[in-house]
């Protein structure tokens, strides 16, 4: 009954969302087809991915990047527009785009730092004051039978990321596509309980192929883009043991899941 009960509480919160985007939509083109006595680029692309990333960032609280990469790319190139640099902005602007992003991928703390009891036992509190510890450089774990291999951190940007991965010990992890391609096949994997997949794709695309007995959630925001199951339903089999939770953000891009 909580499960339910939950579940239908975040389907109540994604139609809000959803909803809220489509009516920033549609006041948006409305002004912009009122020709009001107004700078051009209020009404410019750059000014509507500031808006959605926005958005965006109130409904995770500001927490993660996809937002602020949406509302950078906006911004630089919105500058151009409003400033009227003397130099050709086209020209160093997306390098300087690049080197943001590189930094932001350079400093960004993988979500496998919280670990998967977490999600297993729903003990929040206990993660924040873990994660509030950690920032803190006072918090330390030892998670026995774990290494390297058993997280997933797959990025492409501007180009092409292929992975297969084997550890039977998986404990999710992130795929990111900006302005890319990334297929990860997971039919050799393995794990009990519940992992997470933190896929980001802007302007890119993301494939997953996943084994057939996995009970597979999908819980991935969309915005211009789209997200799409194409197992065949009757080769599916889920096994409740094995639970992939998939979330994150996908913006002008798509996220594929496949089993063979």
């Amino acid at each position: 009954m909580e499960n339910q009960n939950q579940n239908i509480i975040n389907r109540r919160s994604k139609g809000i969302w959803g909803g809220l985007v489509l009516i920033v939509l549609g006041i948006f083109f409305f002004l912009q087809n009122l020709h009001l006595n107004v700078p051009s680029w209020i009404f410019s692309w750059q000014m509507l991915l500031i808006l959605l990333g926005l958005v965006v960032a109130i409904k995770h609280k500001f927490r993660g990047g996809p937002w602020f990469i949406m509302m950078l790319i906006g911004g630089i190139f919105l500058s151009e527009e409003i400033i009227h640099w003397d130099f050709d902005f086209p020209r160093y602007g997306w390098p300087l785009v690049l080197v943001v992003i590189g930094v932001y991928m350079l400093t960004k703390r993988p979500s496998h730092n919280r670990p998967q009891r977490y999600l297993q036992e729903g003990d929040r509190k206990q993660w924040r004051e873990d994660r509030r510890r950690w920032n803190a450089g006072s918090y330390q774990e030892t998670v026995v039978g774990q290494n390297s291999e058993d997280f997933l951190n797959a990025l492409a940007v501007f180009g092409g990321d292929n992975r297969i991965v084997l550890s039977k010990n998986f404990q999710g992890g992130d795929i990111t596509s900006i302005f890319g391609g990334s297929e990860v096949n997971l039919t050799q994997a393995d794990f009990t309980g519940t992992v997470v997949i933190d896929a980001t794709a802007i302007f890119g695309g993301v494939e997953m192929i996943v084994p057939s007995n996995w009970d597979v959630k999908i819980e991935v925001n969309t915005i211009f883009g789209g997200v799409e199951d194409k197992r065949a339903i009757e080769l599916l089999a889920p096994n409740p043991d094995k639970r992939l939770l998939i979330k994150g953000i996908c913006v002008f891009g798509g996220i594929d899941i496949k089993s063979y």
